[in-house]
């Protein structure tokens, strides 16, 4: 029996190989982890004559459960090798919603889209749940990145000196922005393009928006952005 089990769940995996591939290269940047990962999510697989995959029942497409079991073995896999994530204090504060919409968010690092449909299947408020979304995503920098050492360049070109003037003028700046009644979708569009140095183009696409969207969206923020600070007097001498 147990062979035949083995036969049958090694087809299984060779059938939905692809998948575990997909979901290994989109959670690591680089190749190498990557490998590391499908190595890992393969042998815990097989482990104990295939114990995760024999706790599946047909009430779900074994493709989904299938989901559910790679996901949460990378969680486990990125844990070993960078350490654990923990929710952070300003999260646990907001309750339990916040908590379970942070944890797919941030730790198994689904899709904007894949939490809200999954908090809709819970029967949770969209808007309220849309808010938490985009404020976890603005507050949370590395939100769905696993923990990794940081990398320093050493051929990084050399940038011009900052003066105290343009420090003054950038924090004025950044200060007079800050204080625009935003929402948490406009300013998180405006740090992934301004702050992270991302195009208009992929901040979209990091945010669900195709290039016409974000590109529309970032220039109807720039024309109330700037209408709002002329109503400041902020541009006169």
């Amino acid at each position: 029996m147990a062979h035949k089990s083995i036969k049958l769940y090694e087809k299984q995996l060779g059938k939905h190989w692809s998948l575990i591939y997909s979901m290994a290269y989109r959670k690591f940047t680089d190749t190498g982890t990557a490998e590391e990962a499908i190595t890992f999510v393969t042998k815990e697989l097989g482990a104990d004559d295939w114990h995760r995959l024999r706790q599946y029942k047909p009430v779900s497409k074994f493709k989904t459960y299938l989901m559910t079991v790679v996901s949460n073995l990378l969680i486990d896999f990125t844990r070993k090798k960078y350490g654990r994530k923990r929710v952070p204090e300003w999260i646990q504060k907001r309750g339990v919603l916040w908590n379970k919409i942070y944890t797919l968010l941030c730790i198994k690092g689904q899709s904007n889209n894949d939490v809200a449909e999954q908090m809709a299947d819970d029967n949770k408020n969209p808007d309220i749940v849309e808010e938490a979304i985009w404020e976890i995503k603005e507050k949370v920098t590395d939100c769905g990145k696993p923990l990794r050492p940081t990398i320093v360049e050493s051929d990084s070109e050399p940038v011009d000196p900052v003066t105290p003037e343009d420090e003054l003028i950038k924090k004025e700046t950044e200060a007079r922005i800050k204080a625009l009644n935003l929402s948490s979708k406009e300013r998180l569009l405006l740090k992934l393009i301004y702050k992270e140095g991302n195009s208009v183009s992929k901040a979209g696409r990091m945010l669900g928006l195709n290039a016409d969207q974000a590109h529309g969206r970032h220039r109807r923020l720039l024309i109330k952005i700037r209408q709002e600070l002329e109503r400041e007097d902020f541009f006169q001498e």
